[in-house]
């Protein structure tokens, strides 16, 4: 073969390859906050539901970084349009409203904790049951939304480690909680107390966990195709499956 053949066929090959890649690749920012074990801070590539998002967008072309805030400015911000999106959520007809809600990320069960000595036995029954309790809980939950249009009163705590602070010193009955969540708290924060607590047997749900992407942000329908682009070549190379099943982010080589 020639060599003006071989320098033929490197340009169309390079051609290919570059057709491939988005014109002008972009750095998204996306807030989220502390919610051990799903994301974190202090996990490996922010926890599971960080590299999914993280993996999606580089498969897609583009890059992403996080900003970790506390969960009720993460609300905020994205249904203003003041941020861009943020994750993991649970869909409301609240955001709904303001959000383009991506494809599941993952699934979470949502369940009541009870101390064992005060409430023995005890399971959930629905909003009429909690009425006659002191219902725990944390602001910038998709459950606050639902207590409130069933008339469940609730003392809400900044976060999930100082609702369970206020569950073990007894001033509330019960607090919702992921169910990995809850227990990966009291390992960390109150092992002395763990054998104390229990968990109802039926969840208040079981639902996917979405990332929320601001209808009002400029950038907000191109992030959400790049998005579910990306998720759809992680899902068809199999580590989507893969950091779900580690609960880790994994490398970024197509299997």
């Amino acid at each position: 073969m020639s060599l003006s053949s071989r320098l033929c066929i490197s340009l169309c090959v390079l051609a290919i390859l570059f057709s491939r890649q988005p014109a002008h690749a972009k750095q998204f920012t996306v807030l989220t906050g502390e919610w051990l074990p799903y994301v974190s801070e202090t996990l490996e590539g922010g926890g599971a539901m960080a590299c999914i998002i993280e993996k999606s967008v580089e498969a897609a072309g583009h890059s992403v970084n996080f900003s970790f805030v506390p969960w009720p400015r993460n609300q905020i911000e994205v249904q203003s349009g003041a941020a861009l999106a943020s994750f993991p959520w649970s869909r409301t007809e609240s955001f709904e409203e303001t959000c383009h809600v991506s494809d599941p990320l993952g699934m979470h069960r949502m369940v009541f904790f009870y101390l064992k000595d005060k409430l023995p036995g005890w399971d959930y029954t629905g909003f009429e049951d909690l009425k006659q309790l002191r219902v725990g809980g944390s602001r910038g939950y998709a459950y606050v939304e639902m207590f409130e249009k069933a008339g469940v009163r609730a003392d809400y705590a900044q976060d999930a480690e100082k609702s369970f602070a206020k569950l073990l010193s007894d001033r509330v009955d019960v607090v919702p909680e992921s169910e990995a969540v809850g227990w990966t708290i009291l390992e960390a924060r109150h092992l002395k107390d763990f054998d104390r607590v229990a968990v109802a047997r039926t969840p208040l749900f079981e639902l996917p966990l979405h990332l929320m992407v601001s209808k009002k942000h400029p950038d907000g329908s191109e992030f959400l195709k790049v998005f579910e682009r990306g998720l759809a070549i992680i899902k068809e190379d199999g580590r989507y499956e893969e950091i779900l099943l580690k609960g880790e982010c994994v490398s970024s080589a197509v299997r």
